[in-house]
């Protein structure tokens, strides 16, 4: 088992579990933290993720795995185990919570929202999960991409 570390949240224990996987090559970190969603986008699949770093995707999920190699060995307060464990709530990136829990160690099960072509939230599913569609009613997208 390893040391303990220092993080309160999830992101601040992935992100250092990242760079203790990665060093001595802290330039690998970002391919890894965009991977899971901790870079300032929602968690994509690791080939877009791959083309954004210039990396193969051979490259990216080696270091992806490296990371979990590290990540399983941190041992977790359990106050960071039911924060992983809770179920998601609107508007939280649930595949980007199941990516940060399996590297973590823990096996839990989020449905993830459907997603479009090439990774993205597409406007049905927007519109689906947040409840204001229906059949003769606009989506509150439609103005910003003329669907309906």
């Amino acid at each position: 088992m390893g040391a303990r570390l220092s993080g309160r949240t999830p992101s601040e224990v992935l992100s250092q579990v990242v760079f203790r996987a990665v060093w001595p090559h802290p330039g690998w970190a970002a391919g890894v933290l965009d991977w899971h969603g901790l870079a300032g986008r929602p968690a994509d699949r690791a080939t877009e993720v791959a083309a954004l770093h210039r990396v193969s995707v051979t490259t990216l999920r080696h270091r992806i795995r490296l990371n979990d190699a590290v990540g399983r060995q941190v041992p977790l307060s359990p106050t960071l185990i039911a924060e992983l464990s809770r179920p998601s709530v609107a508007g939280e990136d649930a595949l980007a919570r199941t990516r940060v829990a399996h590297t973590l160690g823990l096996d839990i099960r989020v449905k993830p929202a459907p997603v479009g072509p090439r990774g993205r939230r597409s406007p049905a599913s927007t519109c689906a999960r947040s409840g204001l569609c229906s059949p003769g009613r606009r989506s509150p997208l439609s103005r910003s991409t003329g669907h309906r």
